[in-house]
């Protein structure tokens, strides 16, 4: 689920990061726009869009890999009643 699929752009997200977290996030910024005064946002929005599919926190990706690790489950238990399936 892309954030530009909420209809809206005014939701905004407050981040908690480490100090080390916001050194990596400024010095990539630097290395995106070439100045530390790059946009915040908008990089993040960028890196948000860019790779939400492909992240291990995504929640498409989660619920698709619990759909398939509960179908495996359920398909491979000897123990299970059949009638479930």
């Amino acid at each position: 689920m892309a954030f530009e699929d909420q209809g809206s752009m005014d939701f905004k997200q407050h981040i908690n990061l480490s100090i080390r977290a916001w050194n990596i996030v400024e010095n990539d910024i630097a290395d995106f726009y070439g100045t530390r005064e790059g946009h915040l946002s908008n990089f993040l929005n960028r890196v948000f869009s860019n790779f939400h599919e492909d992240a291990l926190s995504s929640i498409t990706l989660t619920l698709e890999k619990k759909e398939e690790n509960t179908w495996v489950f359920l398909t491979k238990s000897p123990n299970l009643n059949r009638k479930m399936l």
